[in-house]
């Protein structure tokens, strides 16, 4: 495995912006793929050497590849997984706001509103579909991740302060 250079604004905002197109699972079988995914997340675990922190998610446009993919850490179960061609449904549209930051923007926090509670339907390495319900620090990462595909950026969604009618959570 090896790490995988992590584009950064403002040199490649351009490119973090850019939507993602799915991930063709009859190419999932190709080693190259199966090598990336596998690089991707060494590149999320590592991320310390090339941006001072290491991350709970990273998806394949933070490196400049635009497929619907990414990894997201189980904070509940300290293991990472990995989404492919996820589908995100709102199951709670309780807004919580919670500070966010992120590998392609170091050195940038903010306080971020996103869903409580979310079901995510995706597939796994092998093409096999999942399904599994997130909420609080998961669903926040996997809301972010998810982002990244449609080429929208955390500081797209800051506030300044709590969002009306939400509570402040800082997860850092």
């Amino acid at each position: 495995m090896k790490a995988l250079k992590i584009i950064t604004v403002p040199d490649f905002e351009k490119e973090l912006r850019r939507k993602s197109k799915p991930v063709d699972l009859n190419k999932l079988d190709d080693p190259e793929l199966q090598d990336f995914f596998d690089d991707l997340l060494f590149t999320m675990l590592n991320a310390e050497d090339q941006v001072g922190v290491n991350g709970v998610g990273i998806s394949a446009v933070q490196v400049n590849r635009h497929i619907r993919v990414f990894w997201a850490l189980d904070v509940k179960k300290d293991k990472p997984r990995l989404y492919i061609n996820p589908e995100i449904e709102v199951l709670d549209s309780t807004i919580v706001v919670g500070k966010e930051g992120c590998l392609s923007i170091p050195e940038v926090y903010g306080m971020v509103p996103r869903v409580r509670k979310i079901r995510v339907k995706y597939f796994d390495r092998k093409g096999h579909p999942h399904t599994v319900v997130l909420s609080g620090f998961n669903a926040r990462i996997v809301q972010h991740e998810y982002d990244h595909l449609e080429g929208i950026l955390f500081t797209d969604k800051m506030v300044k302060g709590p969002a009306q009618g939400s509570k402040q959570v800082d997860f850092a």
